[in-house]
């Protein structure tokens, strides 16, 4: 059993057991997810965002039109222009960062969430960061993300034994 603060304030129990690959399937072309995930060693927080956009940049969030690289510039004080230099920062901040869906289709060409369809989630990889590290705090991308991690991801991978804790 694990206690995970959520970034809505939170606190769930997880009782983690095996998970079976969960696919939601329509049809067309699907994209797999280019990057995997970075964990480093002793992460205590995890970013969790849903899938890359179109414009993938060099890591998570490079698109060109994304703020969060130059927003964490800022308040690091540190230039964050190459993979390399975002990875040392979240070796030093203890954050591991993955997305949510590993597969999908993009209906209406579209980057937002709610145009994602045929998802397959990224369940092993989430599991085994969850498993392997010591997380205190999740930070969902958007609300999107945080709704597939209660509903889907905890009931096909934690099973019925998550509550809130107060």
């Amino acid at each position: 059993h694990s206690k995970i603060l959520l970034s809505s304030g939170s606190w769930v129990t997880l009782e983690i057991f095996s998970s079976p690959k969960v696919t939601l399937y329509n049809s067309s072309m699907i994209e797999v997810h280019p990057f995997g995930a970075f964990v480093p060693k002793n992460a205590r927080y995890l970013i969790l965002g849903s899938f890359p956009g179109k414009e993938l940049g060099d890591w998570f969030y490079g698109s060109i039109r994304n703020q969060f690289w130059l927003i964490l510039e800022k308040v690091y004080n540190l230039p964050l222009k190459d993979k390399k230099s975002k990875e040392e920062l979240f070796v030093k901040l203890e954050m591991a960062i993955s997305d949510i869906i590993l597969s999908c289709q993009r209906s209406k060409n579209s980057n937002l969430d709610m145009n994602l369809t045929n998802i397959t989630f990224n369940l092993e990889v989430v599991e085994n960061i969850l498993r392997t590290q010591k997380i205190t705090t999740i930070f969902f991308s958007s609300r999107f993300v945080e709704n597939l991690f209660k509903t889907d991801i905890f009931k096909y991978t934690f099973g019925h034994g998550t509550k809130k804790q107060k």
